[in-house]
């Protein structure tokens, strides 16, 4: 038997936040109850050493251990701007989890926990497309 599942398409929304333009446009024939939003940001990339965060790396901003995360194959973001546990996904990265946050100086940008600094630094700084969950 096939199911029909009515679905919600949205083109386009604009919004103003303090002076900045944030385009919000939803993927198409998505379900009502998964309304996924697309947004673009700037992405860069971390990794836990003291240099890059404070004097208790593996201990993010929601007294997660970060560390553990990793271990466990959970990939992990910092942002200012979303709320702690937000999945996010990321365009050519996949899932992620807001469990740090970026310093106030970065706010606006979207910080991903890479395991070694090579490879974070191999990331660089994109601007990416993603979807919040």
């Amino acid at each position: 038997m096939i199911r029909f599942i009515p679905t919600i398409i949205i083109t386009s929304i604009l919004i103003l936040i303090s002076g900045t333009k944030i385009e919000l446009t939803a993927n198409t024939s998505v379900p009502p109850h998964i309304v996924k939003y697309s947004l673009q940001a700037t992405f860069t990339a971390y990794n836990l050493e003291e240099s890059q965060t404070d004097s208790s790396p593996c201990i993010g901003a929601g007294n997660h251990n970060l560390c553990e995360y990793q271990e466990r194959g959970i990939q992990v973001c910092a942002s200012r701007d979303l709320p702690l546990h937000t999945v996010i996904y990321i365009e050519g990265v996949g899932r992620c989890e807001v469990l740090d946050r970026t310093s106030k100086k970065y706010a606006g940008r979207i910080d991903i926990l890479f395991k070694d600094k090579k490879s974070a630094i191999n990331f660089g700084i994109k601007k990416l497309n993603y979807l919040i969950k």
